[in-house]
């Protein structure tokens, strides 16, 4: 099959018939299996997803419901008959709920919430200023913990999926767009997370189960200054999980934060690849970990003249909530290597 997205069409007319080359859905697709109701009926069943950025291609985001679209047959599975495929293309054979592939949403945002459009200006004006940029970010889909009434006065966790991504990235690199990080909703297509950065955040995030429980707890990503984030959600089995879960009940705070020193004397430092986690020291209860991210900027492959330095950093996740007593680290709690 193949999809136009809307964030796109606005450019099919230009590209049959203009003299410039036109990007369209230019991201990386991610694909993840979630557990959700895809069609109101009430009922969650796992359902495989992907979702598509646009990159240079525009600002939005679609996800899809590609699930394999052979009815299910009870009988005989050992020795299953001719495969249906593509019964339920349409939705239509016996078995079939859906049509394939099924839209479950598009995302988009042209809102300016961080107020930064200058005043006076309206309409289109503000277009460079909307608060989802290009798409670079390619999503990742966490299962986040949420604590449901059962009918009987007990709290009892279930899960909502969700997919991360960051805001964007801007062609101009003056900040004007892009400026958050988002959580959306992989069944409704609701923003649930909109974390204002402050710059335009082009990365990837990537995920971790830090305790292995099946909920993930931690969403690391880096921005386009020199800075390396940790979204962090409470343990939904501990004291106080019955009273902070749910998409929203994440804490956002600075891992790193090389944004200072290392930005005025080489530059800024893009991150637009996703960090890689790694397990570094046990304590004999748990891991911390180390994120490993390097720096360039992935839109200007190639130039050299920007007299920009990039660097490859190992930063160590040991760090609380606390922001006031445990700072981010900065370049001064690096070791500098030279190859």
């Amino acid at each position: 099959f193949s999809w136009v997205p809307q964030a796109v069409m606005d450019r099919l007319h230009r590209m049959t018939y203009g003299t410039e080359h036109q990007y369209m859905a230019d991201g990386t697709i991610t694909t993840g299996d979630a557990f959700i109701d895809h069609d109101g009926d009430s009922t969650a069943e796992w359902r495989t997803v992907a979702l598509a950025p646009m990159r240079r291609g525009g600002r939005g985001l679609t996800a899809l419901d590609i699930t394999t679209p052979d009815p299910i047959l009870e009988a005989n599975d050992w020795t299953p008959p001719v495969s249906t495929f593509p019964g339920c293309l349409n939705g239509s054979a016996s078995g079939c709920d859906a049509v394939y592939p099924h839209l479950l949403w598009e995302f988009s945002d042209t809102l300016d919430a961080d107020g930064n459009c200058p005043s006076g200006f309206t309409g289109a004006q503000c277009e460079p200023y909307w608060d989802l940029g290009w798409t670079w970010s390619e999503p990742v889909i966490a299962r986040i913990a949420v604590y449901a009434e059962d009918g009987s006065g007990n709290q009892v966790p279930e899960d909502t999926y969700v997919a991360f991504f960051g805001g964007g990235w801007d062609p101009d690199n003056l900040d004007r767009t892009g400026l958050h990080f988002y959580g959306v909703e992989i069944e409704t297509g609701a923003t649930v997370v909109k974390e204002l950065i402050g710059v335009s955040v082009p990365g990837s995030p990537t995920v971790l189960d830090s305790d292995a429980d099946g909920f993930h707890d931690r969403i690391y990503f880096g921005d386009s200054n020199g800075k390396i984030y940790r979204l962090q959600y409470p343990k939904p089995f501990g004291p106080d999980g019955a009273d902070a879960t749910g998409a929203d009940a994440g804490i956002l705070r600075t891992i790193f934060d090389g944004s200072g020193a290392l930005t005025t004397t080489y530059g800024r430092q893009f991150f637009v690849a996703a960090p890689t986690i790694v397990p570094v020291l046990f304590d004999g209860s748990g891991y911390t970990y180390a994120l490993v991210i390097g720096a360039g900027d992935r839109a200007n492959l190639g130039d050299e003249t920007d007299g920009i330095t990039n660097h490859f950093f190992a930063v160590l996740d040991d760090l609380d909530n606390d922001t006031t007593t445990n700072p981010a680290h900065t370049v001064d709690d690096l070791v500098a290597r030279s190859y």
